[in-house]
């Protein structure tokens, strides 16, 4: 599906490229530091030296929607009261034509940041996506939370691969390697600047509460599809509607943001 969050631009390659070089470089210069605290016989200075060296890149790596190794998008800005609604994790059978149908009811486009392994399973799902006008965003391969952060350049190659312009790292989760594959492929990383934790078990009433705490203009919501009902106690559409209800009452409007407007960080 055509998007308008395209990421070949000079000032995203420059970005990544300054970046990758300074961490790089922060990364050399910390093991030559200690190399050098060594040949004074400082081997504990040293140790501290390297740790704190890897600490500084693990922290970049796992803080989620971290911008260290390449910005990330988080916000967009408008002056109109409006936000944009960003579904992670479908598409799914069970749950994902209830979200659709709601959006349609309510006269909403959204983001579908999709899994390959459900969209290959259900391809008549992503049909109905694009065809009702929503947009449709990478969100990997298999969806690994627990070692997306680790990944190599040839796990990227595998889980990311090409095809849309737009996507979101498992938990927002990014190493150093995942910018660069990202601006070789066209990718616009995009995080969020609010959302429910629909995702884990959280209580249905205090998803709509923590998503209410952080609206704003311009701000990227996130919920999440494709989970178990049952044992979360609640459906991804009664997570939307109960949104839908916020952001009538709240004044907002959603919309898709252009390349542009995106914003590196929280307005």
């Amino acid at each position: 599906m055509p998007s308008s969050l395209g990421y070949r631009d000079q000032q995203g390659h420059l970005d990544v490229l300054m970046r990758t070089r300074l961490t790089g470089g922060i990364l050399l210069l910390g093991h030559f530091a200690a190399a050098a605290v060594v040949a004074y016989g400082y081997y504990l200075g040293a140790l501290v030296l390297v740790l704190a060296t890897h600490c500084f890149f693990l922290w970049g790596t796992l803080r989620p929607n971290s911008s260290l190794f390449g910005s990330v998008a988080k916000t967009f800005l408008t002056k109109q009261q409006e936000v944009w609604l960003t579904i992670d994790d479908g598409v799914c059978p069970k749950t994902t034509p209830a979200l659709l149908d709601s959006l349609k009811k309510h006269g909403v486009r959204a983001s579908f940041f999709v899994v390959g392994r459900k969209t290959d399973a259900h391809p008549e799902l992503m049909e109905r996506i694009a065809s009702e006008g929503h947009q449709i965003a990478n969100h990997t391969q298999t969806h690994p939370h627990a070692s997306f952060w680790a990944a190599f350049p040839w796990t990227l190659k595998r889980e990311i691969g090409e095809g849309t312009e737009a996507f979101r790292s498992p938990v927002g989760m990014s190493n150093w390697f995942v910018h660069s594959y990202l601006k070789k492929r066209g990718l616009r990383p995009i995080g969020w600047s609010v959302r429910g934790l629909d995702g884990i078990a959280t209580p249905r009433a205090e998803v709509t509460a923590n998503i209410d705490k952080g609206l704003r203009p311009g701000a990227i919501v996130l919920i999440h599809d494709g989970y178990d009902v049952e044992r979360r106690g609640y459906a991804p559409v009664d997570i939307l509607e109960d949104l839908m209800q916020l952001l009538e009452k709240r004044g907002y409007q959603c919309t898709i943001p252009p390349k542009s407007a995106l914003l590196p960080r929280e307005a």
